[in-house]
C-alpha cells in the first residue's frame, strides 16, 4: 500500500495511493496515518479493504508528511563507508545518532526555510523506515518484524551551524522545515509486489538483493541470459522461415542440437563461430577420418560402427535442424531460427561518459526498445566518479548495473565500450545519442563497430 496524509498543514486527512494512482479517502477506516493505524493488526484491517470502494478524492489537494503525530525523529550519521570516506572521517565503531527536532517535520514539497544567518544550508536524500510496533530490545532477525514501512527523507542541514559553531549537531539539523517526509509511506507487501511485477515482465529474471546496489561482478557479467530459446519464447517472429528456406546464419550465442541422418561425403558449409555449444547425433557413414572442429563447444557424438576419411575436413555445425538428405526418403525440413533478423553494434567510446546523459539515454532506450533489444553489456568511464570503474549487462529492459570488482589503473585509459544485440537496431541513432552522453569538456571519439 501506499499510504498519505493530505490536506492543509495541521488538518491533514487519512489516504491511500491506489494501483491506478487515484487518491483515496481513508478517514472511515481511522483517524490518521500515525501510530495506532501502523500497528501490525491495523496495518491487516487496511489490506482487506478494496481500494475502490474508498471515496476518491477528485481534487488534487497538497500531500503533507506521510506520518503524523511522529515520536521520534532518529537519524545515523555517517551511515555510509563512501560517505564517512568523502568527509575524511573514519568509520565510525558504534552508530552515530542523533534527532532532529519533530518540528522539522513537513511535507515533501513544502517549502523550506533557510535560518536567518545561513549561509551552508545542504541537504541529503535518506530513506525512513517508519516503525509501526512498540519496540525494546530488539534482535537483529525480528527487527524488520516491527517495520510498519518506508518513506523518502530529507535530511537539511546548516552545516556552518552544524560543524562550526560549538555544540552539538542539533542547531545545524533541526531548523524548522528541515525534515521534509513523504509523500508517501510504502507498506513492506510492496517489495515482494516489486519482485512479482519483476518477474511478471522477465520470468526468466534473477533477482539479487544488494548492499547499496553492488552486486558481485560475475553475477552482473556471468549472468547467462541471453538464449535463442528464450527469445523465441517471448519473439516468435525470429523463428519464422518459410520451409523451403535454406539459408541459415548464426551469431555467437546459438544453443541448440543436431541431429544429422545423412552420408556426408563432403562439407556442407554450415558455420557457426566459438561461443556456440550443442550435441551432435551421427546415425550416418561417413567417409571422414579428419572430422576437425577449430571452435570450443561441447559435442556429444556418438560414432556406431562407422568410419570418417579426410574429404570431410572442417566440418563446422552451426544449424538447428535435421538431415534428411542421404539416400533414403525425401528432404526433411522445419522452421528455424531466422538470426537474420538480428545483429549487434559495438561502440567504443575513449573518454569519460556524463552519468545523467548517459543514464537518460539508457532509460529512454529501455523503455522505447525493450521489445526489439535482446542484450547489453558493457564497461563505463564516468566523469566525476575518480577511479571507479563501472559494469552493466541486461536483458530486454532488465539491466544490472554497478561498480566493478577493480578500479581504472593510474596508467589506464578510460574507455568505455559497450554492445547491443537485437533486431531493427537504428546504428546512427545508437551513435548519435551515445555522442551526446560524453561529459562536456570531454575530447573523444565514439568508434562504431556494425555487425548483421
Amino acid at each position: 500500500m501506499k499510504l498519505v496524509r493530505y490536506g492543509n498543514e495541521g488538518q491533514e486527512k487519512p489516504g491511500l495511493i491506489d494501483s491506478d494512482g487515484q487518491l483515496r479517502d481513508l478517514s472511515g477506516h481511522v483517524a490518521d496515518i500515525n501510530g495506532p493505524a501502523l500497528s501490525k493488526d491495523s496495518l491487516k484491517m487496511l489490506y482487506g479493504i478494496d481500494p475502490t470502494s474508498l471515496p476518491a478524492v477528485s481534487s488534487t489537494p497538497r500531500l503533507g508528511a506521510c506520518v503524523g503525530d511522529i515520536g521520534k525523529f532518529m537519524c545515523i550519521g555517517l551511515n555510509y563507508s563512501d560517505h564517512a570516506a568523502e568527509t575524511g572521517a573514519d568509520i565510525p565503531e558504534h552508530p552515530i545518532l542523533f534527532m532532529k527536532a519533530t518540528s522539522a517535520v513537513v511535507g515533501a514539497n513544502d517549502t523550506v526555510m533557510l535560518p536567518r544567518g545561513s549561509t551552508h544550508t545542504d541537504w541529503e536524500v535518506e530513506l525512513g523506515v517508519v516503525i509501526g510496533e512498540t519496540a525494546k530490545y530488539v534482535s537483529e532477525e525480528s527487527a524488520l518484524d516491527y517495520v510498519a514501512g518506508y518513506c523518502v527523507c530529507n535530511d537539511v542541514s546548516e552545516r556552518h551551524f552544524q560543524a562550526k559553531l560549538t555544540g552539538q549537531w542539533t542547531k545545524g539539523k533541526s531548523c524548522d522545515t528541515f525534515g521534509p517526509t513523504g509523500p508517501y509511506l510504502v507498506t513492506k507487501d510492496e517489495i515482494s509486489d516489486t519482485v512479482d511485477r519483476i518477474k511478471s515482465m522477465n520470468s526468466f529474471a534473477k533477482i539479487i538483493k544488494t548492499e547499496k546496489s553492488r552486486a558481485p561482478l560475475d553475477e552482473i557479467l556471468g549472468i547467462g541470459a541471453f538464449s535463442l530459446d528464450k527469445i523465441v519464447d517471448i519473439d516468435p517472429t525470429v523463428a519464422e522461415l518459410s520451409d523451403d528456406d535454406d539459408g541459415h546464419v548464426h551469431d555467437e550465442h546459438c544453443t541448440h542440437d543436431h541431429d544429422h541422418g545423412h552420408d556426408s561425403k563432403k562439407d556442407d558449409g554450415h558455420v557457426h563461430d566459438e561461443h556456440c555449444t550443442h550435441d551432435h547425433d551421427h546415425g550416418h557413414e561417413s567417409k571422414d577420418k579428419g572430422h576437425d572442429h577449430g571452435h570450443e563447444h561441447d559435442h556429444g557424438h556418438e560414432h556406431h560402427g562407422h568410419e570418417h576419411e579426410k574429404s570431410h575436413d572442417g566440418h563446422d555445425h552451426g544449424h538447428g535442424h535435421d538431415h534428411g538428405h542421404g539416400a533414403e526418403g525425401p528432404k526433411k525440413k522445419k522452421k528455424r531460427h531466422n538470426l537474420s533478423l538480428v545483429s549487434s553494434v559495438g561502440f567504443t567510446i575513449n573518454g569519460e561518459l556524463d552519468t545523467l546523459k548517459f543514464n537518460t539515454f539508457m532509460t529512454t532506450l529501455l523503455a522505447e526498445k525493450k521489445d526489439d533489444l535482446y542484450r547489453t553489456k558493457g564497461v563505463l568511464a564516468f566523469k566525476g566518479q575518480g577511479d571507479t570503474k563501472f559494469v552493466f549487462q541486461g536483458v530486454h529492459e532488465q539491466v544490472n548495473f554497478g561498480p566493478a570488482d577493480v578500479e581504472w589503473r593510474a596508467d589506464e585509459k578510460r574507455t568505455s565500450k559497450m554492445v547491443f544485440i537485437g533486431k531493427n537496431l537504428d546504428y546512427e541513432f545508437f551513435k548519435k545519442k551515445l555522442t551526446e552522453s560524453v561529459a562536456d569538456g570531454e575530447d573523444t571519439t565514439v568508434l562504431m563497430h556494425k555487425r548483421a
